[in-house]
């Protein structure tokens, strides 16, 4: 009878400890909060290369004209 009470007592002290364990590893709200800040950096940096890309493809396709312009000027 000692032996069937003993092994629950170790099984619940074991649960005790990876309970505690977890709540450790919770978190926090600073940690919700940096990570707002981090998304809002990413969104910043995302923003910008769009806007660099954007401005890039547009120069590109008005050398693209010019240049089929000229050409076409020099061939009719």
């Amino acid at each position: 009878m000692q032996e069937r009470v003993s092994r629950p007592k170790d099984h619940v002290s074991i649960l005790f400890t990876d309970v505690a364990g977890n709540k450790s590893s919770y978190a926090t709200k600073q940690d919700i909060e940096s990570v707002g800040v981090e998304v809002g950096s990413v969104k910043v940096d995302v923003y910008k290369a769009i806007m660099t890309q954007t401005k890039w493809l547009i120069t590109m396709q008005f050398m693209t004209l010019g240049l089929g312009l000229y050409l076409a000027k020099l061939l009719f």
